[in-house]
């Protein structure tokens, strides 16, 4: 489906595929380049689009298949190349808002007359 192969596509493509064979439709808005040319999806060479009206669920099943399937069910091996980031969030409270205004630190505040 992707050009370029990365777990995450892989991913997202499985469980797609899924979805796909759950809800029996994909929804209009769903990206897929060249689905068909690339390879047949599920058994058939023709994916409906979902219906939109209300008397059809099949866009809440298909979103909840999304949602709901487990990835650990997809086989795609991990990226050839990739960097990983650990990220961490610190915070500190400020100080109060009286000791701003004195420095001039928070103006919109200051000139606002919360202080």
């Amino acid at each position: 489906m992707f050009l370029q192969y990365s777990q995450r596509s892989c991913l997202y493509e499985c469980t797609m595929r899924h979805a796909i064979a759950k809800a029996g439709c994909l929804p209009w808005d769903y990206l897929v380049p060249d689905m068909k040319k690339n390879f047949n999806w599920t058994g058939s060479n023709d994916i409906r689009v979902c219906l939109l009206n209300k008397k059809s669920n099949e866009i809440s099943l298909f979103n909840k298949a999304m949602d709901e399937w487990n990835v650990g069910g997809c086989d795609c091996l991990p990226d050839c190349e990739s960097i990983t980031y650990d990220v961490q969030v610190d915070k500190i409270p400020l100080p109060a808002p009286h000791l701003l205004c004195k420095d001039n630190v928070l103006q919109v505040h200051c000139n606002l007359g919360m202080h």
